[in-house]
């Protein structure tokens, strides 16, 4: 419907801005969905790029007129009584992400069981639902580590805050994440990340400063062992984190946004800069 209403604004003369918060990245279809992009794309004034690895993608479909500016978070404070997750004296890794084959959530299952032989008192969080659910939930039983996991289906905005607050690790495992809101929750939340590199979750996090980046699912597994055996080091992960936070303000974001609406409509003085 979007793609269709910059074609409906270049017919009638109303400037229009896109806002691009997805990444074709290594999908099959990456040449077909790049071809439709430079085509709705072409139409569109101005466009909104969510972090550097969506603005790189959007100039190939849209060259010079993108402009990058990340999501927001607000640090809201809930009046409603907390969910209770029971730990029972385990090390939490959590996991928020709808569950289809992109956020690669069956990741998280298939390296549990060696991170489990060195370090059974863990559990894993998995926050969210999606058509893969039930598969990802028999992956967990053939494997032997069902025990392990709990997987809360689809739950409030506050409730996967309350459960991000009862971790110690957040692991995103999506090698083609646009931006990653779930990790800036985290983060919020005083949870060490550890997340998949090349993607726009490196925007918000600076390898082995704030978090941790993995190149492979391998690396994904060597890094939640570190961490999970390193309290200090979650603890330094997650307050360098927390100070970078002022960068994803909901004002500032704002007043960016607009200078770009009001730039599409004010053409002559709009600095691109």
């Amino acid at each position: 419907m979007a793609s269709f209403s910059l074609i409906a604004g270049r017919k009638f003369g109303i400037p229009s801005v896109m806002t691009n918060h997805s990444l074709a990245g290594r999908r099959r279809m990456r040449p077909l969905l790049l071809l439709a992009g430079r085509f709705f794309l072409r139409y569109a004034d101005a466009v909104i790029a969510v972090s550097s690895a969506v603005e790189k993608e959007s100039k190939i479909m849209a060259p010079g007129k993108v402009y990058q500016i990340p999501n927001g978070i607000g640090i809201e404070k809930h009046d409603r009584e907390k969910t209770e997750f029971k730990k029972d004296g385990k090390i939490v890794i959590a996991t928020v992400a709808r569950m289809t084959p992109k956020k690669r959530v069956i990741d998280i299952v298939d390296i549990a069981p060696e991170i489990l032989i060195k370090h059974s008192n863990i559990t894993f969080l998995i926050i969210g639902d999606g058509p893969l659910k039930k598969k990802i939930e028999k992956r967990a039983r053939e494997l032997g580590v069902a025990e392990n996991f709990h997987f809360t289906g689809e739950v409030r905005r506050e409730e996967v805050l309350n459960l991000l607050e009862s971790s110690e690790i957040f692991a995103l495992p999506s090698e083609d994440e646009a931006f990653g809101i779930s990790i800036l929750e985290a983060i919020s939340k005083g949870v060490a990340v550890v997340a998949r590199n090349n993607s726009g979750v490196s925007d918000i996090i600076s390898h082995k400063k704030t978090g941790l980046l993995a190149d492979s699912k391998a690396e994904m597994k060597m890094y939640i062992e570190k961490l999970v055996e390193n309290p200090e080091l979650r603890q330094n992960y997650a307050t360098s984190a927390n100070k970078e936070l002022y960068k994803y303000n909901w004002i500032k974001i704002a007043k960016k946004t607009e200078e770009v609406y009001m730039g599409v409509t004010n053409a002559e003085n709009f600095n691109h800069s």
